[in-house]
């Protein structure tokens, strides 16, 4: 028999361990998880931390309690249970509104809370009940002091299923999984039946115990991924063999030098700024990741491809800028950290390589714990932004042989902000530390909190130096470009999909608005060297929905010409005259507070919402800020591009036509779209 601190242990940890990890599936965003695996880890990492716990608890109360004052196992089970209960409890509640979630908004959450919570008092009592010497308990009480740790695991893994697995009502799969869940309890309890718990108790669940623990070194070994090299299936040679499109998540324009020379942020993008082309109006499609990222891909706007909050995958039958690549017999590889891009069939379609990470593996007491040892910004399973580049970095040592795109998001500067400390812009602002380093986006947002002028302060540091961080990792990817003699040759681009805003406009975060601090992105464009520019700074205001045409235009990539919702950017920079200001930037598909779609066109920006008769205008030359609704004043302007924002939204619906995107086109249906389009000027 194992020594009963031992055997206390085993079944106090695995226990509470496991009903942290199940409250952690039922209380965390569905995002979060998406893998057994990941889940699994969490659960080992919540075990290592309350084995640590208990230890420190019997060193600090059970060991005293024996040798002072000649007590046994009693007071050291209970210490424990009381010790270890309350803080993975709270912590698991400690979630913004926990309890109106728990209570108000799904009964579910209240069945299954009250009876874990009822199960940890039971296991304490059972254990205590099988483990003092000095009582003779019944066998059914051992057996379910042993038994109970593992049924927990099993709820756990039902409660994952439950969430992750099972959607919508009862059907076929729910039906045969929720079966498959009872078998495997049933067998758990009837193998026990046969077993002398007092015997193999111990056994199994010390076995348990030791194969969750190996999972914490093997997971974040395993689910790093490995660059791989490609082959030379393309013998001839392209125009421009190396292609490198950066996209930096949540980056403002404002913060870069290259727009704002008092800032300091950014050396290494200024660098590439400095080698390349900067596009002073560039616009994004959306003010959020999904509808943007697909039309900097696909070079079609929202209203084409229609990924918005409620469809967040790109179309089957859209071509991507890999696609074409991949076609032309470039090597294709896609590395970043987001985890919507982590299920988009679309884009793995065109890429060879394609690594983004799942999500956070969600919140526990076991993740505490690793961050406190690792670092606030380490993730296990994450392509963090670190990651990101040295992967980016090693997967072109590995095929600097050949012609390759290269895909790299970058998920820093977004939220939750969690900068290395050497990256803080000022170092004595690290004082400012107490305040924390997350903060409700969500009820700022909605009005519920106000944070003080010294904590706005701290947030748009902690912003600022992820944009430091993010700066130097790109600087890496870049030097080693210049180190393996790829740099001069290759064609850079590098944009955002969106900014961010520290109460511009009386909010933060994005999603909500169509405001510059949101929508307004930088892009550089760095040709390869063979390649002249006539001008480096270009006013006209684009849409960095113009990059996939470019990008073909410039390799010599044949496309179906005039089929995107931009034209190529080239001409803006092959002539030392002043390119005429014709292009409008559209942009569509908020995730939050009601839909609206908007126009910006010759330094004039219009807002139209569709869920109310509700209109703004705003001259962004002379009121850069947006603070002066002209709506109401100029209404010849308004007019003007009002007729531009439906008009293309005419014109869209023929395109997405056109592309079969609302089901197959026959060839005469073809002909009539493609005369309504070029009649509309919506393609040359």
């Amino acid at each position: 028999r194992l020594p009963a601190p031992l055997a206390a242990g085993l079944v106090i940890t695995l226990a509470l361990a496991s009903f942290d990890a199940v409250l952690m599936v039922l209380l965390d965003h569905p995002m979060g998880l998406r893998s057994l695996g990941m889940a699994t880890f969490q659960l080992s990492c919540s075990l290592a931390a309350a084995w640590m716990i208990y230890a420190l608890l019997w060193l600090l109360i059970g060991l005293p309690s024996q040798r002072f004052a000649q007590l046994r196992t009693v007071p050291l089970s209970a210490a424990l249970a009381a010790g270890m209960s309350p803080p993975l409890v709270l912590r698991a509640l400690n979630l913004p509104d926990a309890w109106r979630k728990l209570f108000f908004e799904n009964p579910y959450y209240v069945v299954v809370v009250a009876a874990l919570s009822l199960t940890a008092g039971v296991v304490t009592y059972l254990v205590v009940s099988e483990l003092d010497p000095a009582k003779r308990t019944r066998r059914w009480l051992g057996l379910a002091a042993w038994l109970v740790p593992l049924l927990l695991i099993e709820i756990f893994l039902g409660s994952w299923i439950r969430m992750f697995e099972i959607t919508g009502g009862l059907g076929w799969k729910s039906i045969t999984l929720y079966g498959l869940l009872l078998v495997v309890l049933a067998g758990t309890c009837a193998m026990f039946l046969r077993l002398d718990p007092r015997r193999r108790g111990p056994e199994i669940l010390g076995l348990v115990t030791l194969l969750l623990l190996l999972v914490i070194p093997v997971y974040p070994w395993a689910s790093r991924p490995r660059v791989e090299q490609h082959e030379t299936v393309f013998s001839g040679s392209h125009a421009i063999p190396r292609v490198i499109l950066i996209t930096i998540d949540t980056l403002r324009r404002d913060v870069l030098t290259t727009y704002t020379p008092e800032s300091t942020l950014s050396p290494q993008i200024d660098s590439l700024a400095r080698d390349g082309i900067v596009f002073e109006q560039a616009y994004s499609a959306a003010p959020w990741t999904p509808p943007s990222v697909a039309s900097i891909l696909t070079g079609l706007t929202p209203f084409v491809h229609g990924v918005s909050k409620g469809r967040t995958r790109i179309p089957a039958g859209v071509q991507t800028l890999a696609d074409y690549f991949l076609d032309a017999g470039y090597a294709t590889a896609a590395f970043g950290e987001n985890a919507l891009f982590y299920d988009q069939p679309a884009l793995r379609r065109g890429f060879q390589q394609y690594e983004f990470s799942m999500g956070s593996p969600g919140d526990s007491l076991g993740l505490a714990c690793w961050r406190a040892v690792f670092g606030r910004g380490s993730r296990p399973g994450e392509q963090a932004t670190g990651n990101a580049t040295a992967l980016a970095e090693s997967w072109v040592r590995a095929n600097q042989e050949r012609d390759f795109l290269l895909w790299v998001h970058l998920m820093d500067p977004h939220a939750p902000y969690a900068p290395p400390p050497e990256f803080y812009t000022d170092p004595s602002l690290a004082a400012h530390a107490e305040l924390g380093y997350d903060f409700d986006r969500f009820k700022i947002r909605s009005g519920d909190v106000r944070y003080s002028e010294r904590r706005q302060g701290w947030i748009k540091e902690l912003y600022r130096s992820e944009v430091r961080f993010a700066d130097d990792r790109i600087g890496r990817l870049l030097a080693t470009l210049k180190e393996l003699g790829l740099y001069d040759d290759s064609l850079i681009v590098l944009t955002s999909d969106h900014g961010e805003e520290f109460w511009d406009h009386g909010s933060v975060d994005h999603g909500h608005s169509f405001y510059n601090e949101l929508v307004a992105v930088p892009l550089i464009v760095k040709l390869p060297a063979s390649m002249k520019p006539a001008r480096t700074r270009v006013a006209v205001g684009v849409s960095n929905t113009a990059i996939v045409p470019t990008l073909l235009e410039l390799c010599g990539i044949e496309s179906n010409e005039g089929w995107f919702s931009a034209r190529s950017i080239a001409p803006l920079w092959s002539s030392g005259d002043e390119p005429p200001d014709d292009r409008a930037a559209f942009i569509a598909k908020p995730v939050y507070f009601g839909d609206r779609e908007a126009v910006v066109y010759q330094g004039w920006k219009y807002i139209r919402f569709l869920d109310r008769p509700s209109e703004e205008l705003y001259n962004t030359m002379a009121d850069p800020a947006e603070t002066m609704n002209l709506a109401a004043t100029s209404l010849e302007k308004k007019q003007e591009l009002r007729e531009l924002l439906l008009r293309h939204r005419e014109g869209s619906r023929s395109l997405a036509r056109l592309l079969g995107l609302g089901g197959p086109v026959d060839p005469e249906e073809r002909e009539r779209i493609l005369r309504e389009l070029k009649s509309m000027g919506y393609i040359q």
